[in-house]
C-alpha cells in the first residue's frame, strides 16, 4: 500500500511536471512566434552641421562657380565678387578721419579755436558739396550702382508677368502660377520705387547738410571771439568723432576678413561641404543688409555630419532603444550600392504626427560610408531585435 501510494505520488508528480514543461514549451513558442525577426523603418538623410554664407556689405555677383548639391573642399571659389564699390566706401571714411585728424592737430595747436572750428566746416563743406557735385556719396553711389540691375530685374518681371496673364488667357496656366509672376513683378517694382525715393532722400540730406554747413560758416565768420570752453568743447566733439570713425572704418574692414573671403572671392570655409539653396546668380547685386540683416547667398552642409533621421512606428518603440545596432539599405539594387551599418544614438522624447501615422524620430548614426549618402536621400533602416 506504501509503495502504491509512492508509485501514485512520483506518477502525480511526473504527470505536474510533463504538464508545467509543455505550458513553458507552449509558452515559449508563444513569445518567439510574437518576437518579429526584423523591423524595417523609413528614413531620410539629414546633416548635423549646416552654415549660411553671408554678406555684411554691398558687392555684385560677377560669376557663380557652383551649382545646388556640389560638393567641394576648402578654398573652393563658390562666387565672385566685385567689391570696388565698398573698398572706395572704405577709402572715403578714411578720407574723412585723416580731415578730422587734421582738424584736431590744428584745434589743439591753435589758440583760436575759432578758427580751427572754421577750418573744419570748410573741409566738411567741401566734402559735402563734392558729394552733390560729382555723385560720389557712398550711400548715393551704391543706391545708384544698383538701378540698373534693378530696372533689368523689373523688366523681366514684367514680361514674364504679361506672358503669363496671357498664358492664363487661353487657360494654358494656373492662376496661382499667374499670382506668383504678379507678385514677383510688383516686388521688384517696389524694389525699384524703394531705391529710388532713397536716393532722393540721400540727396536731400546732403543739400540740406550743405545749407546747414553754409550757415554756420557763416556764422562762424561772423564770430570774433572764442573761450577756453568753446575750444574744449569742439576738441572733445572732435575727438569723440575720430573714436566713432575709427570704430566704423575697422568695423568696414573686418567684414572683409571673413574666414570665407579670399580676395574678391567667396570660398569654402571647410573641407567635404554640400552646396545648397543657392540665393545668388550672375549680375545680382547684393546690398548686404536685407531689413538690416546681412544678405544670404548660399548654405552649405558638411558631409561628415550626415545622419539618419528614421521614423519608428509607435507600435514598435518597445523594440528599440539607443545603442542598437541597425542596417542600412540605401537601394533595392544591393549590388551596386553597398548596405551600411549605423547605430541607434538618440530617440526623440516626443511623438510627431506624419502621413497620418504616429511616429517618434530616432537619430542613426553612420559607421562607415558617409561617402554613399546624400542629403535628402531616403533609406531603409533595419533592427532586428
Amino acid at each position: 500500500m506504501k509503495g502504491s501510494k509512492i508509485s501514485i505520488l512520483s506518477f502525480s508528480v511526473l504527470l505536474l511536471t510533463a504538464c508545467s514543461s509543455e505550458q513553458a514549451i507552449s509558452s515559449q513558442a508563444v513569445t518567439t512566434k510574437s518576437a518579429p525577426s526584423s523591423l524595417v523603418f523609413y528614413g531620410e538623410v539629414k546633416a548635423h552641421t549646416k552654415e549660411e554664407i553671408l554678406l555684411d556689405f554691398p558687392a555684385k555677383v560677377i560669376a557663380l562657380h557652383v551649382e545646388d548639391g556640389q560638393k567641394v573642399q576648402k578654398g573652393t571659389p563658390l562666387v565672385s565678387l566685385d567689391i570696388e564699390d565698398y573698398k572706395l566706401q572704405i577709402a572715403t571714411k578714411e578720407k574723412e578721419l585723416e580731415i578730422n585728424e587734421v582738424n584736431l592737430k590744428q584745434l589743439l595747436g591753435n589758440d583760436n579755436a575759432q578758427y580751427a572750428g572754421l577750418s573744419a566746416i570748410k573741409d566738411q563743406l567741401k566734402l559735402k558739396e563734392g558729394y552733390i557735385k560729382e555723385g560720389t556719396d557712398p550711400d548715393l553711389l551704391s543706391l545708384k550702382n544698383m538701378l540698373p540691375s534693378l530696372e533689368k530685374e523689373v523688366a523681366l518681371a514684367k514680361q514674364l508677368y504679361e506672358t503669363n496673364l496671357s498664358l492664363f488667357d487661353a487657360h494654358s496656366l494656373a492662376s496661382h502660377e499667374l499670382e506668383i509672376s504678379k507678385q514677383t513683378y510688383e516686388a521688384k517694382l517696389q524694389e525699384l520705387e524703394n531705391t529710388k525715393l532713397a536716393m532722393n532722400k540721400i540727396k536731400s540730406t546732403l543739400e540740406l547738410e550743405v545749407a546747414t554747413l553754409n550757415s554756420q560758416l557763416k556764422s562762424t565768420q561772423i564770430l570774433s571771439s572764442n573761450t577756453d570752453i568753446e575750444k574744449r568743447t569742439r576738441i572733445e566733439m572732435l575727438e569723440l568723432k575720430i573714436e566713432a570713425d575709427k570704430l566704423v572704418l575697422d568695423n568696414m574692414k573686418q567684414k572683409l576678413k571673413q574666414d570665407y573671403l579670399k580676395g574678391s572671392d567667396v570660398v569654402a570655409p571647410n573641407d567635404h561641404l554640400i552646396v545648397y539653396d543657392i540665393q545668388c546668380s550672375k549680375g545680382s547685386y547684393i546690398t548686404g543688409t536685407e531689413g538690416f540683416s546681412p544678405t544670404p547667398l548660399l548654405k552649405t552642409m558638411s558631409q561628415d555630419s550626415l545622419y539618419i533621421l528614421a521614423d519608428i512606428p509607435e507600435e514598435s518603440l518597445s523594440n528599440i532603444q539607443v545603442g542598437a545596432d541597425v542596417t542600412i539599405i540605401l537601394a533595392d539594387d544591393h549590388e551596386k550600392l553597398p548596405t551600411l551599418f549605423g547605430i541607434v544614438a538618440q530617440i526623440s522624447e516626443r511623438a510627431v504626427v506624419k502621413d497620418g501615422d504616429t511616429v517618434v524620430e530616432a537619430t542613426i548614426e553612420v559607421q562607415d560610408g558617409l561617402d554613399y549618402l546624400k542629403p535628402g536621400l531616403s533609406v531603409d533602416v533595419t533592427l532586428t531585435p
